[in-house]
Order: structure tokens, then C-alpha cells, then sequence
């Protein structure tokens, strides 16, 4: 090998290490983890709540129900995501599709199902003017994560959202996915258990099975029984922090009044 072809295969070695560099250092910064979700400038805007840029490139013609390549969002979705309500306002009114979901993770989402589950009564709100139906997300054009609105707030322990859903017409005992049993198990699951009180005062079939075939009350004597570890591990995780003596206590009566009203519930039905 030549002297000069040394010289210039060193030359592309380090060409090819510098641009590694590079991609390397604008990846911390996140460059490419949007580059790589593969969001346009629109979808930018959406994100960021800049109604002029979205106002902007409507005009020149977009696709408002674009999915960016990777993530798969639509510019409505990323509103909603970001919690951006005056950007999700303006993208509805402009004729967003509603039901088209988008990728958080490996989950499927559609905009009024996330908007529950984070908790976002306002953009909750608003969504419900455009949707169908309070429980949609059940099966749409791009499968979502087959568990309701009303289920996501259930889990996420949102009692305002849930009010507010079930006041809307939510299926308090509708089927979930193939793994997901009701919005009583989820949130008895969850440890949420003033949602669970809230559902069963409003008529939850407590009888209802998930994919185990565990019903409400299997999962309440799982809290209950072994020393509540499983109580004491779901609220852990709950609180951010271990249980305090004070903790447990209120769980656990909290635990055995669900446990009370369940039987209840179960004999009234018998």
C-alpha cells in the first residue's frame, strides 16, 4: 500500500470518527432521539403550542393527521401529550382526527384515553366534544391500548376525571384488553381505593373476571392476607416512599370496608 493511500485512508477513519463524535454528542442533547421519532416542523409546533407555526403550515397545505415515522403521533397527539390545551383546541377546530392513536413506549394510545390517564380534566373536557363515545378507544382505525378512558383514570387514581367520564355515559363494567379486568379490579389492583368505593356505589359488577379469572374480592384477600405485603408493596409504590404505621393502618380498614361492601354487594346480586 502506498504512502498516500495510507495517508487518505486515515483521513476517512478519522472523517468517519469525527461524524460518530458528532452524532453521538447531538444525541445527548436529544437531536436524535427526535430525528429518530421522525417528527416534522409541525409536529413541533403542536408540541411546543405555537398556534401561529401550526396556523402556518395548515395553510400550506398539511396533512393534519400526519403520524410521525417512528413514534407515530399525530400533531393532536402531541398536544395532548404535552398538555398543550390551546394547541389540541385549534388542531380539533381545524378538523383533527380524534381517534387516531399514538405511540408512548410500545403502547398505543388514543388522545382522550392518555388525557385520563395523566390526569388532564380540561383537555378531557374538551376531547369529549369531539369523540363518540366517552368509552372510544375500545378498537379504532390504529388499535390502541385496549383499556377506556374511563379505565385509564380508574387505574391512574383520577376520581374527577372518573366522576366526570361516568357522568358522560362510561361503561363502568366495560371489557378491557385481554390482560385488563375491569375499572373495579384495575383500581382495586392499583390500591386507588376511593375509586373502587366510587364504583361500587354506583352499581360495578363485582363479579367481573380479568385473564386470571381473580375477581374485586380475590385481589382484596391478596392485599389482606401474608401480612399485607402486597398491600404494603402496591402502596409503596403508590407513595414514592415506604409506609408509614399510619399508612397501613388506613389501608388496611380501607382495605377490609371494601372487603365489607363487596359481600354486600355480592349478596344483594344473589
Amino acid at each position: 500500500m502506498s504512502f498516500n493511500r495510507k495517508i487518505g485512508r486515515v483521513k476517512t477513519i478519522s472523517l468517519m470518527l469525527f461524524f460518530w463524535a458528532f452524532f453521538m454528542s447531538v444525541s445527548q442533547a436529544g437531536f436524535w432521539a427526535e430525528y429518530k421519532e421522525g417528527y416534522t416542523k409541525f409536529h413541533d409546533a403542536a408540541k411546543a403550542g405555537d398556534i401561529e407555526q401550526l396556523k402556518h403550515y395548515i395553510g400550506k397545505g398539511v396533512d393534519i393527521n400526519k403520524r410521525s415515522r417512528s413514534a407515530k403521533c399525530t400533531a393532536l397527539g402531541l398536544a395532548v401529550n404535552f398538555k398543550k390545551y390551546n394547541s389540541t383546541k385549534f388542531l380539533l377546530n381545524e378538523g383533527a382526527d380524534s381517534s387516531v392513536s399514538f405511540r408512548f413506549g410500545k403502547v398505543y394510545y388514543a388522545p382522550l384515553q392518555w388525557a385520563a390517564g395523566e390526569g388532564d380534566l380540561s383537555i378531557v373536557r374538551l376531547l369529549m366534544k369531539y369523540v363518540d363515545s366517552p368509552d372510544e378507544g375500545m378498537g379504532m382505525r390504529y388499535p390502541p391500548y385496549d383499556g377506556s378512558a374511563f379505565t385509564w383514570a380508574c387505574i391512574k387514581g383520577h376520581p374527577d376525571i372518573s366522576e366526570y367520564l361516568f357522568e358522560q355515559g362510561a361503561d363502568l363494567n366495560i371489557k378491557n384488553s385481554d390482560y385488563m379486568g375491569s375499572s373495579l379490579v384495575e383500581s382495586i389492583r392499583s390500591l386507588h381505593l376511593h375509586i373502587a368505593l366510587f364504583l361500587l356505589e354506583n352499581g360495578a359488577n363485582v363479579l367481573i373476571e380479568d385473564s386470571r379469572g381473580r375477581t374485586a374480592m380475590d385481589y382484596l384477600d391478596v392485599m389482606l392476607k401474608n401480612g399485607s405485603q402486597e398491600l404494603w408493596r402496591v402502596l409503596g409504590k403508590q407513595l414514592g416512599r415506604i409506609p408509614s404505621e399510619g399508612d397501613k393502618q388506613r389501608e388496611r380498614s380501607t382495605c377490609k370496608e371494601l372487603k365489607r361492601l363487596l359481600i354486600e354487594f355480592n349478596s344483594k346480586r344473589n
